[in-house]
């Protein structure tokens, strides 16, 4: 029996009896990152959306029924996990359960602990209260970071006392200025909290947007590489997975947004010529540091770490910790059934459970983990300046690029394991038709098993590539469509 045999069987087992119900937020949020088909699952559902085809797609294959929980109306509110699990308990779904409830879902919310605490419901998340300690951008020194374990130098200061040459003096030119969660009321989401500072006038403009009195992170600019990785805290230690490089502010896939040289937008896996021994050892050290720290302070399972590979030099810094399944976990899982590796979504689970055998070799996981793999992703914004809608959209599924250079459609398949050569690729996680699409957003994504950048620049046959699925979308004016209409339930 292989180590990936061992943890389903187990998972498997630990299962008996029970049932999880995975909830989401708005659209498909996290319901696709925690898939493993091997898993009985109850599926919750909120939008039909390419990711919910897929989940359905794998499960129902393996015999495994989805459910929707209530019809799809008032598609355009924000669902708050909170307001699912009572609309479950509301409806008497859960005394018509036989089975133990285990919630899961894409991150956590202090409702959500208050209602599993009054119920004695189990999740597989963490206390949300770890998550929002976890977004105050000046305590990395309490979860593993140190000055040679990848801390970025740093002070802490209100905003009037902020001096722009005084910092330049301290950090050098240009120095970043960040927010935490609780300080800023931003959700941390597409680095709205962070600002690069590179003159006079770019403080300036940050101090008119935020209080006086708001303290602020001052940190030194790593020129470098970003880069992420994804970790699993268990009680037999951290597993660190191989990082990807991120594309940030990538001009063919960001027109026209402002700020946008923050803006994540991609990612690329492949190691070779970028990632040097130095620095690869450097991610797991700080990984298993940050992984056993978070630990011994109750925190269990999967959290994303961002970081920054200096130019030069390949020393690695910390840029922070997002603390719930990473938006790069669905990808990882794929990657790893693909290569015929046990996905980190297992461990993760299993670690919940408890059910991680003592036979399990993590030291040889860890090795599997880290294999270079040849797989990039990338989405465009919308490249118009206002909220739209979707009227037509092309077929989620492999596209192939022909030898003229055009784009031809395949079949309809929502993972890699369909991928028969690298001139083919896949389009995925498409926005649905008829629901509001906020500027900024991607309306879909494109995933490929090469490397479709040059450096950090989509190239010139991705390029072509994303254009042709751009113009196969039709967008009209936002409310064209009553989106408040539910979809046909069937």
């Amino acid at each position: 029996m292989t180590q990936y045999q061992k943890i389903v069987t187990n998972i498997v087992k630990a299962l008996e009896g029970k049932k999880i119900i995975r909830l989401a937020h708005t659209i498909d949020e996290g319901l696709d990152l925690t898939v493993m088909p091997e898993i009985p699952q109850e599926i919750w559902y909120k939008y039909p959306t390419v990711a919910e085809d897929h989940v359905r797609h794998v499960l129902e294959e393996k015999g495994i029924n989805c459910v929707r929980p209530f019809p799809n109306n008032h598609r355009d509110r924000d669902y708050y996990y909170d307001h699912l699990m009572w609309k479950i308990m509301a409806d008497g779904y859960l005394e018509k359960m036989e089975e133990e409830p285990i919630f899961y879902s894409y991150k956590n919310s202090t409702h959500f602990d208050e209602v599993c605490e009054e119920y004695g419901f189990r999740s597989f998340m963490p206390n949300y209260s770890v998550f929002k300690e976890l977004q105050h951008k000046a305590n990395l020194e309490n979860y593993g970071v140190s000055p040679d374990l990848g801390l970025i130098p740093f002070f802490e200061i209100e905003m009037k006392d902020l001096d722009y040459e005084d910092a330049v003096k301290r950090l050098g030119d240009p120095f970043v200025v960040q927010f935490s969660f609780q300080e800023s009321g931003w959700n941390t989401y597409g680095s709205q909290d962070t600002h690069i500072i590179y003159s006079r006038r770019d403080l300036e403009d940050v101090t008119k947007n935020y209080p006086s009195d708001m303290k602020a992170k001052v940190s030194k600019f790593i020129h470098g590489i970003p880069a992420a990785t994804i970790v699993v805290a268990t009680a037999r230690g951290p597993l660190v997975n191989a990082p990807y490089f991120q594309i940030t502010g990538e001009p063919h896939l960001t027109q026209g947004e402002e700020g946008n040289r923050l803006l994540f937008c991609g990612g690329n896996y492949r190691h070779k010529g970028k990632l040097s021994d130095k620095a690869k050892d450097k991610i797991i050290k700080i990984g298993q540091s940050m992984g056993n720290e978070l630990y011994n302070k109750q925190y269990q399972g999967i959290f994303g770490l961002d970081i920054m590979i200096e130019d030069g030099t390949d020393e690695v810094y910390v840029l922070e910790i997002n603390p719930r399944l990473s938006g790069t976990t669905m990808s990882t899982n794929l990657l790893a059934s693909k290569k015929n590796q046990l996905p980190l979504i297992g461990m993760h689970m299993a670690e919940y459970l408890r059910c991680i055998p003592e036979s399990f070799d993590m030291e040889e996981y860890q090795k599997e983990i880290q294999d270079q793999t040849d797989f990039a992703f990338f989405f465009p914004r919308y490249r118009g300046g206002e909220l739209t809608q979707i009227k037509e959209a092309p077929t989620p599924g492999i596209y192939k690029y022909k030898a003229d250079g055009k784009v031809e459609f395949v079949k309809e398949a929502y993972n890699f394991d369909d991928l028969p050569n690298k001139d083919h690729f896949l389009v995925t996680r498409i926005w649905p038709r008829m629901k509001n699409l906020p500027p900024a957003l991607a309306p879909y994504e494109i995933w490929t098993l090469e490397d479709a950048f040059d450096d950090i620049i989509l190239n010139e046959k991705y390029r072509s590539i994303n254009d042709q699925i751009y113009e196969m979308f039709e967008f009209v004016p936002a409310d064209s469509f009553d989106s408040s209409v539910p979809y046909k339930v069937e």
